[in-house]
């Protein structure tokens, strides 16, 4: 056992966990150079009314999973039995889909459960765990699939992880898919198994995932995992999946909480980690899309209004966090707005998220030196600021008895140059204009070989 005085707060902690050699070691593998492109995530495959977001959308790239087929929870394999009075071609959907969308990456739902309509239930009951009197235990989440009863696996049981993994490879290459989709890892399925006397931990989970992406990259070398949970060893992108709600409470009172969540969510984000809030919805607005500025994350859900906003992240999407650049550390102090400082390629970049009621300034320090920036050298500022992403339902012009929602702005920020060639101050103090849960963000340059 080794201790360890830190001082500081949760970001140092955060970081100092993250230096760790085995920590490490979990996020030294291959990653595709794919996921860092995908500008949305479209979710549910099939719908029409989302057609118009991949053409739009193009030629950046747009994820989306096959969930309308639901079969048994548990029957992922190649030549399991989904509903195929769904769908003429189950093979042929991926490869369809990529003809008629080129920017598309695709996959099918799977999760870490079975149900009791599954083949495994009905042939493997032994991929299962047990209670003491030897009964499958169940896991309290109904499938969706029917809303049967559904168990968790075994995944210490080496005929079962082999099991697994020959499933979904199989289905992988089979249907051609380009990434693999996991709702809610395994990791929450730590529980005591009476037939082995042994419980599934946290970091097996992570060895069958890793066998996992070794197996699909042998197939297919930019193959990519896609789970629902950020930040993730072994993995490539992943959500933080709200509610409504909650995205809403951030510009309330309670919004605290939520956001050092967000933060500590960017602290712990990989080089190459795509990460993608979700749910997209009109509701979740301003307050998703301010967040997806502020970090640089994924679009989410398929509404070709929310593009700019989208693709300004897109844009950020190489941000690294440089917490202790600014005051005040917003976590640390009673203020109503989050300020924080982040590297982007040879820029500096600042960024202020008010959540206080009404229209004001506020006065940040910005540490010019901890940013990159080099004391003495001239710097120039370009601020941007977040446009509304409000937006009304219209009647539809070719169909007037059809309403469609309209944005009321097309670009997601608007832009100014706030300074041009300032020699670089050691302590940059600035004072901006903020809107509520509307992003202010300052661009900080200077000339070739000023930065570090």
């Amino acid at each position: 056992m080794r201790w360890v005085i830190l001082d500081g707060d949760f970001t140092a902690l955060d970081r100092h966990y993250q230096s760790l050699p085995d920590y490490r070691k979990l996020w030294d593998f291959r990653k595709p150079e794919w996921p860092y492109r995908v500008v949305g995530d479209a979710m549910y495959l099939g719908p029409p009314e989302t057609y118009p977001f991949y053409r739009a959308a193009m030629p950046d790239l747009v994820t989306t999973t096959i969930w309308f087929l639901n079969p048994p929870w548990g029957n992922w394999a190649a030549d399991s039995d989904p509903p195929k009075h769904l769908h003429p071609d189950v093979v042929g959907i991926a490869p369809g889909w990529r003809h008629e969308f080129p920017n598309a990456r695709v996959s099918a739902y799977t999760n870490a459960l079975f149900d009791d309509r599954s083949d495994i239930y009905r042939l493997h009951p032994d991929f299962g765990i047990r209670d003491l009197e030897g009964n499958l235990i169940t896991s309290g989440i109904a499938s969706d699939s029917g809303g049967r009863p559904t168990f968790y696996f075994q995944i210490d049981n080496p005929a079962c992880r082999e099991y697994l993994l020959d499933m979904h490879a199989g289905k992988f290459k089979t249907w051609g898919f380009d990434f693999y989709y996991m709702d809610g890892p395994g990791f929450s399925s730590e529980v005591p198994d009476w037939s082995t006397r042994q419980v599934a931990q946290g970091y097996d989970w992570l060895d069958y995932m890793r066998a996992l992406r070794e197996r699909l990259q042998s197939i297919k070398p930019d193959a990519a995992i896609f789970v629902n949970g950020a930040n993730l060893p072994y993995t490539d992108l992943g959500y933080i999946e709200w509610r409504d709600e909650q995205w809403q409470a951030l510009a309330g009172p309670g919004w605290r909480k939520l956001a050092v969540d967000m933060l500590r969510t960017k602290l712990s984000q990989e080089p190459g980690f795509v990460v993608v809030p979700t749910y997209g919805n009109v509701a979740a607005d301003p307050s998703m899309a301010a967040y997806d500025l502020l970090y640089g994350w994924c679009g989410s859900l398929s509404e070709v209004g929310r593009l700019p906003w989208m693709r300004e992240a897109l844009n950020y999407r190489d941000l690294r966090l440089v917490e202790d650049a600014v005051e005040p550390r917003w976590w640390r102090t009673d203020v109503n707005f989050e300020a924080l400082g982040f590297r982007h390629g040879t820029q500096a970049v600042v960024s202020v998220l008010d959540h206080d009621p009404a229209p004001r300034t506020v006065t940040i320090h910005i540490d010019t030196a901890k940013l990159g920036l080099v004391a003495g050298r001239p710097i120039t500022a370009e601020l941007a600021l977040m446009n509304d992403t409000a937006s009304e339902l219209k009647p539809d012009p070719a169909d007037p008895k059809r309403q469609v929602r309209v944005w009321r702005n097309t670009e997601a920020v608007t832009r100014s140059q706030l300074f041009a060639a300032r020699p670089c101050p050691r302590i940059l103090d600035l004072t901006l204009p903020t809107r509520p849960m509307l992003l202010t963000t300052v661009s900080l340059s200077q000339p070739e070989g000023g930065g570090k």
